[in-house]
């Protein structure tokens, strides 16, 4: 990491919808810390989108499921790091069947 943070709590964050609509799940980060994602997983169909957002839509990471089923990354601590006070969305584009996604990491005082 190319900051000193001070690191003091992980977080996770989770949704799951049935049916074609995708999933979406945002955290928060409160007053005066920054949010450092390390880890995605989603669940649903072959080739769908995968994005780590801003709650402005910005895109702060994009993948593509390589296969029907489970698709998980781990991000070393630094490379995705959100603004201080903003949150991040973990967000999987329409699927065919349920979707679930699922966001982690941990908070560090911004």
């Amino acid at each position: 990491m190319a900051d000193n943070y001070n690191i003091y709590a992980p977080w996770t964050a989770s949704a799951s919808v049935a049916g074609a609509v995708g999933a979406s799940v945002s955290q928060a980060g409160a007053t005066g810390e920054k949010l450092v994602v390390t880890d995605f997983s989603a669940t649903g169909d072959l080739t769908t989108l995968c994005t780590i957002e801003s709650p402005a839509g910005t895109i702060l990471w994009r993948g593509r499921n390589p296969s029907s089923g489970a698709y998980v990354i781990h991000l070393e601590p630094g490379v995705l790091v959100a603004a201080t006070n903003t949150a991040v969305v973990g967000r999987l584009a329409a699927a065919t069947a349920s979707s679930e996604v699922s966001i982690g990491g941990f908070k560090v005082k911004g």
